[in-house]
């Protein structure tokens, strides 16, 4: 027992003790400012390096403003950069890494495109006449700005300062383009994908890919993103005539520049997989401060509020695959420690189905402190997520001086130098100095060094073994192919009666950006619905459906004729108000524009398949048209009964001259709610049964006439000899299989099913009869899903006392 027990104890601290993976990011950023790739020897330093490091991916940086670093580029060379000449550095790099199991990503500058003053003496401007700001930046002829459509940079409205220059325009050195410029967008865009197809790349790392920070207040707002064309489109989308600029902290302006730079990622990421499904796309993205301690604090995040870059959103999304947060603190500052800590916390707990590997600023600590920042960023955090490694910025500069450094060994607060390249590798490999003499961390607490071990990089699941597929597609205008923009796309999965795959989402709703695109990513495989609400409100439906196959981009371009055929009207579950899907024998709701001429409202069964002039025919897949029951008809609404003997599958709905595609599944739960919209209280009773077999029923709401709604009533779960059932209506899951596959939840407990099916008076209305827990008591307003066949509900709401 002493042996077994003592093998336990060895077995913890083993555990607790830093591991040793197999499969971890590390990684450096080679910034070109500072490292030079202008021959072949020059990329055999670098991967020397990499190697004597034990790291295994290099972000290179090959587009810094507009220029390249690699040969067969739709841009030029840099200025003033001494390459060989013939010699590619990126080619060169790619199969020097390659043949030492080296990740190349290419890391690419998105904002800022120019550095330089064209107004200086002498002018400094890019000596490529063919450079993005010589053709959209500054006008050298006119020696001025260029204006209108023609004029790619961002600016801010602030006047000019020490800091900001050229009306706005330039921030600090820098010009930025804006990506909310369609041509701008669809330029750098063009860019990236050409070089994705012509290197044989791992990665492609966005940098810089948000609007920049020289301004703002989390309250006031952010004055950056006001290019011209922009703020025209911003305007036309929400039909604003105003001739004044929009306010800083307009929330639509705000989430306006939040979805350009959104919508250029995902455009990015859809394309690139497309041409190489197994390319990683990364981003360094913005950490500014301490990271969030909460869910709710992410919109006080510099990185959502001042520079609009959501990347937690790329990152639930699926749009990206690596994040690499620049999460630059100095160790041995004491009020840096936890501002590293808590956003460590926040990214672990915050990858989604994607990966982290955290970025630290290598160059701003002691050798010392970035040992003990490496154990921190990839040590498990509290929920015990974990992250894929970490990147050091940068490789030229891997550490700094720091006096009276208070992580100095073996005593603290000793002055410790900067050292070189290789103490640096050593202290990752060994924990020591090259010559062994220096101890770069306590040996005691740590035995084995950060780096003791080869690792090789991640494999990720999802390109290597994917269960999902993707979407893509852009919506012009069928003779001129002008861009759709601002255009709300629905992309829904066609029921085929049965269950949906176990990954992948059902559902998405994306916008178009200004060039057309839309997207979507990680759909269950199957066939899709396309549908299209431009900004004049009505609805267009892709004529066909489109096929989704695991780990493929299935491309859907749509052109709109010149006035296509918009259905007028949504269809939806009349409980759940979901477009999803709806089921045969189910109730559905249609709400547009003049569907009837009056009011009608059906007072006998069978159901009239026509009133005050409406009618609703349904073509389900097997091509067989069907007249649906109505129940009630108005100018704006239509509720009917959706046809028992309709086939599964994609259909088609008309009333009048208007069609819409739908979704027919097996099953598609909705439960009634009291206010008609699919949320709040439940339309429900309570059935309170007593010890002798007696029962009473009991409403669970009433009206409020001044909130104009009805709210819940407490439902008293009574005295221990008492059981009360909850009886609740819906539609959409009387063929459901056995009522096994019925599970009801109650404020996350679980309430046994006693029935799910037909309520046998009302054509389509379904009834769910559940058993209350007693470990209810208490909990006062509490939420009810259903789960039908893995078909989920919407959720509605009940009060227990």
């Amino acid at each position: 027992m002493k042996k077994l027990y003592c093998g336990i104890l060895t077995l913890f601290f083993s555990l607790c003790a830093y591991g040793q993976p197999t499969a971890q990011y590390r990684g450096f950023w080679v910034d070109t400012f500072n490292t030079a790739l202008n021959n072949h020897n020059d990329v055999v330093k670098v991967i020397s390096e990499c190697r004597a490091a034990r790291c295994n991916a290099l972000f290179v940086q090959v587009r810094r403003r507009g220029d390249s670093w690699y040969r067969n580029s739709l841009e030029p060379l840099a200025d003033r950069t001494p390459i060989e000449a013939g010699f590619d550095p990126l080619a060169d790099l790619i199969r020097e890494a390659h043949t030492n199991a080296i990740e190349v990503h290419a890391f690419v500058i998105i904002g800022a495109i120019w550095n330089g003053n064209p107004t200086a003496t002498p002018p400094r401007l890019p000596e490529d006449p063919r450079h993005a700001f010589n053709q959209h930046g500054f006008n050298a002829n006119t020696g001025k700005l260029y204006e209108g459509r023609d004029n790619w940079l961002t600016r801010t409205l602030l006047p000019d300062d020490s800091t900001i220059s050229f009306n706005g325009h330039r921030l600090g050195n820098d010009f930025w383009i804006d990506l909310g410029h369609p041509d701008a967008a669809a330029y750098t865009h063009d860019v990236l994908l050409h070089l994705v197809r012509n290197y044989d790349l791992d990665g492609l790392h966005l940098d810089r890919i948000r609007y920049p920070d020289f301004s703002g207040t989390l309250n006031g707002g952010v004055s950056s993103g006001y290019n011209e064309t922009s703020v025209a489109r911003f305007k036309r989308r929400y039909g604003i005539t105003d001739a004044a600029p929009p306010a800083t902290n307009d929330a639509r302006w705000q989430q306006w520049r939040r979805d350009q730079v959104t919508n250029f990622v995902r455009s990015v990421y859809l394309n690139a997989i497309a041409i190489k499904p197994r390319i990683v796309i990364s981003a360094a993205t913005i950490v500014y401060g301490g990271g969030p301690t909460t869910e709710a604090a992410w919109a006080n995040a510099e990185a959502y509020w001042r520079v609009f870059q959501d990347w937690r959103a790329w990152m639930e999304e699926g749009i990206l695959d690596l994040n690499v947060p620049m999460n630059y603190k100095r160790e041995h500052t004491a009020s840096n420690v936890p501002l590293l800590d808590t956003w460590a916390e926040y990214l672990k707990n915050h990858s989604y189905d994607r990966v982290t590997a955290h970025g630290l600023g290598v160059y701003l600590n002691s050798i010392e402190g970035t040992l003990r920042q490496i154990r921190k960023a990839v040590a498990p955090s509290a929920r015990g997520n974990l992250s894929s490694g970490v990147v050091f910025f940068s490789h030229a500069n891997t550490n700094e001086a720091v006096t009276a450094n208070p992580l100095s060994l073996p005593t603290a607060n000793r002055d410790t130098p900067r050292r070189s390249f290789a103490e640096f590798a050593a202290a990752l490999t060994t924990g020591k100095s090259v010559d062994g003499a220096t101890l770069y961390e306590d040996t005691a607490a740590n035995p084995n060094a950060v780096f003791a071990q080869v690792a090789s990089a991640p494999v990720l699941s999802w390109k290597a073994n994917p269960m999902t597929g993707h979407l893509m597609g852009k919506v012009l205008a069928e003779t001129s192919l002008i861009p759709f923009d601002s255009v709300e796309v629905t992309i829904t999965r066609a029921g085929d009666g049965t269950p949906h795959p176990v990954r992948g989402r059902l559902q998405v709703k994306t916008p178009t950006d200004g060039n057309g695109f839309y997207g979507a990513v990680d759909l269950a495989p199957g066939q899709y619905v396309v549908a299209f609400t431009p900004m004049s409100g009505v609805r267009f439906n892709a004529p066909s459906l489109f096929t989704i196959e695991t780990g493929r981009v299935t491309e859907a371009d749509i052109r709109l004729p010149a006035n296509p055929l918009f259905s007028s009207f949504t269809t939806v579950s009349a409980a759940s108000y979901s477009e999803r899907a709806v089921a045969p024998g189910s109730m559905a709701a249609g709400f547009g524009a003049n569907l009837a001429s009056m009011v009608g409202v059906a007072n006998s069964l069978p159901l009239p398949v026509e009133l005050a002039g409406a009618s609703v025919s349904i073509a389900d897949s097997r091509g067989v048209i069907h007249r649906a029951g109505l129940f009630f008809v108005s100018p704006n609404q239509i509720n009917f009964l959706i046809p028992d003997e309709a086939a599964l599958g994609f259909a088609r709905i008309g009333i009048g001259r208007g069609v819409l595609n739908l979704n027919l599944d097996r099953v598609a739960p909705g439960l009634f709610s009291a206010n008609g919209n699919g949320q709040g209280v439940a339309v429900a009773f309570a059935r309170r049964v007593k010890a002798d077999g007696s029962f009473v029923n009991e409403a669970i709401a009433q009206f409020d006439a001044a909130q104009n709604r009805f709210v819940p009533l407490a439902i008293d779960l009574g005295s221990a000899n008492e059981q009360v059932f909850l009886i609740l209506y819906g539609t959409g899951f009387k063929r459901r299989s056995d009522l096994a596959q019925v599970q009801a939840h109650l404020g996350g407990l679980s309430a046994e099913v006693l029935y799910a099916g037909a309520q046998g008076e009302l054509a389509g209305l379904d009834q769910l009869n559940l058993l209350l827990p007693r470990a209810l008591a208490g909990r006062g307003d509490v939420t009810v899903t259903l789960m039908a066949d893995g078909f989920p509900s919407n959720a509605v709401q009940i009060r227990i006392k």
